[in-house]
């Protein structure tokens, strides 16, 4: 009989566990989404009923996880990761070892919500709870966690301090089991951000200080958001190593955020989350634009060749019969001066003497009328072409500049980058000049008329206005080469990113970036004046001592600040 009791007792807990887990994931799983019960294997009982329960409610997708069932893994995208998750352990090394096996799989989601229950007798369920989810916060970055222990059901909120929190909370209320953990103000708690100087993107001012279009927008996220930001920057190296470290401390956890010329790229996707791109570019090709065209070869082409070739032969044609016809006449003309007085006719001036023969003065007025016709619609287009006479034929096509005898240089980064996403420049007939870093690539494109290149598509005018200080038209071909858009990354599973991706829309809304660029280009237009403050061209951000504030002191240098211009749609969040 007290076996018999034994067994019904077990079997109502069984019940009541698997009703209150039903239950949470009722109220508090998102539906449409895929369901992963994962289990030990030691427990059939427990999740054969909460299948039976769940299977039976039709809400989610369900998918099993156990050792003793083989699984095949899928290559679901994005839109199919799991949403939820249930973990049924004994204890801290069952859940890491079942972590370690759903984080092998393609559809593993650290920013799903996840439900642990624990079984089994346990001495102090909190500082069971704290480990668990401390576990899972250290291991993969698991924010929205609830453990549930003698029914007892635990979570934490590790962003309540800028130092992450070590206490255990006990829910009271399922309806807010996974409330939003993170803070929508992060009270100036600190942010490491790992950078790199990137022209255009981040100018290193000194003093771990920077400057920028992407500094630019992270101090508006800054200011949105209300944090801190320490800057972290790599090694000395060229700039491919730079960034590589740079996404390493990422993945070690050593930063929270990397900005500064990191593309939206399959590659990099795979080994951080990515915001919401924030500025988007092309990858073209400049080609030196169109000098003006020579005034004598203008000329020559108001006529094709064959108008000219009739041209000159009713001159040497009437010429000779006007010669002839001379020949009775008692003072027959020489040759050379038939040939004058003909070109004379050609060029609308009178002669001194009038052919006395019926034949000669017939044949006179039939050259007045032609040769007066053709001077007029000389005269017509010459004025056109002495006041401008147009310029050569600019090269606009891919398949023109390959028929060019135009050299290309190339940066190696962006030579490095177009040759992880295809064989395009295998395909180039250009001779490559080699040894030209950019500001002399750009120069020769824009001063002389021998070199093109492939750039981002704003590269060439930010080094032509604070390299080389010249406003030159800069001309570039129709297609691009492909489209590229800016990111900054943070770490996978990285509760910062909802964040940090709410604020960027709202400034992409606003149209903070094409803003903060034509702020850049109106500095550095307006920097011209550094030439007189400083006596010599020089680069922005080399000039000693310049900081963003020389923006402000227009006795010296007057140009225009990026921070006066903050969008009270994207700072006011709490009230959107």
């Amino acid at each position: 009989m007290l076996a018999l009791l034994h067994c019904h007792g077990r079997k109502y807990e069984q019940n009541d566990l698997v009703s209150l887990v039903v239950n949470i994931a009722e109220r508090n799983f998102l539906p449409n989404q895929t369901l992963l019960i994962s289990s030990t294997g030691q427990d059939d009982a427990n999740v054969d009923l909460l299948l039976g329960f769940i299977n039976a409610m039709t809400t989610w997708t369900l998918r099993v996880e156990r050792p003793d069932i083989e699984q095949v893994d899928t290559t679901y995208g994005g839109h199919y990761k799991i949403g939820s998750y249930v973990i049924l352990v004994g204890g801290t090394e069952d859940l890491e070892q079942q972590r370690d096996e759903l984080m092998s799989k393609t559809a593993w989601s650290s920013q799903a919500r996840f439900l642990v229950v624990v079984k089994g007798k346990v001495d102090s369920p909190e500082s069971l709870a704290l480990s668990i989810v401390q576990e899972l916060w250290y291991s993969s970055r698991v924010l929205q966690v609830v453990v549930i222990v003698k029914y007892q059901l635990y979570t934490w909120f590790p962003y309540q301090h800028c130092s992450t929190s070590n206490e255990i909370v006990q829910v009271d209320e399922w309806s807010t089991l996974f409330p939003d953990k993170t803070l929508s103000k992060r009270h100036g708690c600190e942010l490491t951000v790992g950078t790199t100087p990137v022209e255009a993107h981040v100018i290193e001012l000194g003093n771990d200080s920077f400057w920028g279009l992407e500094i630019e927008y992270l101090h508006l996220l800054q200011h949105a958001l209300n944090f801190t930001v320490k800057y972290r920057k790599p090694g000395p190296g060229n700039n491919f190593d730079r960034h590589f470290e740079i996404l390493q401390d990422l993945q070690m956890g050593r930063v929270d955020v990397i900005l500064g010329d990191f593309p939206l790229h399959l590659h990099l996707m795979q080994l951080a989350d990515p915001t919401v791109p924030y500025l988007d570019s092309s990858l073209k090709w400049f080609v030196p634009c169109a000098r003006q065209a020579s005034r004598v070869k203008t000329v020559m082409r108001l006529y094709t060749a064959s108008v000219w070739a009739a041209l000159g032969g009713i001159l040497l044609l009437t010429s000779g019969c006007i010669w002839l016809l001379g020949r009775r006449s008692h003072q027959p003309p020489s040759l050379s001066r038939v040939l004058q007085d003909v070109w004379a006719l050609a060029l609308g001036v009178s002669l001194p003497q009038l052919p006395h023969d019926s034949r000669l003065r017939a044949l006179f007025v039939l050259l007045i009328w032609y040769f007066l016709a053709i001077s007029t619609i000389f005269q017509t287009l010459i004025t056109s072409v002495l006041v401008d006479p147009g310029r050569n034929k600019q090269i606009a096509t891919f398949e023109e500049l390959q028929h060019s005898r135009l050299k290309y240089c190339i940066h190696p980064d962006t030579e490095r980058y177009i040759n992880t996403s295809g064989p395009y420049l295998a395909d180039i007939k250009l001779h490559k000049e080699k040894n030209l870093d950019m500001i002399e690539c750009t120069s020769r494109v824009l001063l002389e008329d021998d070199m093109a290149t492939v750039a981002i598509a704003y590269l060439p005018e930010y080094f032509a206005l604070a390299e080389l200080g010249t406003r030159n038209k800069i001309c570039t071909l129709e297609e691009n080469v492909f489209q590229i858009s800016y990111t900054m990354y943070v770490t996978k599973g990285s509760p910062l990113l909802d964040k940090f991706n709410r604020v960027i829309r709202r400034m992409l809304e606003a149209g903070v970036m094409q803003k903060l660029w034509d702020n850049m280009k109106e500095a550095m237009r307006k920097a011209g004046v550094l030439y007189a403050c400083y006596g010599k061209r020089s680069k922005l951000h080399r000039v000693p001592g310049r900081n963003p504030e020389w923006m402000l002191h227009p006795q010296k240098c007057s140009v225009m600040s990026f921070s006066a211009w903050k969008p009270a749609a994207v700072l006011n969040l709490d009230q959107q």
